[in-house]
């Protein structure tokens, strides 16, 4: 596997969307089970390329959405109420962000402080 992948994305919703049904078929075709290493992300998207005459510049987003499928259904299995989101530290203003780290290293924000635009 190569160390720099390039991450471009299909333009239109269609293009993503069929591509989409194409990996959910190819996951379920090899009963693919997470957790999947770099290197089988990869392999897997390569292969969807050669099958689909793909443009390899798509190899990235592919490797996402494999990812994405494969995990799919061991997410669903959790109930909403169960569930943790995960987020990055202050994406905008990491100097600037007000938000206190515990020793779990979690990150506690008070969310009326989060502005809209940033779920919108």
């Amino acid at each position: 596997m190569e160390n720099k992948l390039i991450h471009n994305i299909p333009a239109s919703y269609a293009e993503r969307d069929e591509l989409r049904n194409r990996i959910q078929a190819f996951v379920d075709d090899l009963t693919i089970q997470p957790p999947l290493s770099l290197d089988d992300l990869s392999n897997f998207a390569d292969q969807l390329i050669r099958e689909y005459a793909l443009d390899v510049e798509v190899r990235g987003w592919l490797m996402v959405e494999i990812h994405n499928q494969v995990w799919k259904e061991t997410v669903a299995s959790i109930p909403y109420e169960r569930r943790v989101l995960l987020l990055p530290k202050c994406l905008s203003n990491s100097a600037k962000c007000q938000a206190e780290i515990d020793e779990l290293v979690i990150v506690r924000f008070p969310i009326f402080k989060i502005k809209r635009k940033v779920w919108a």
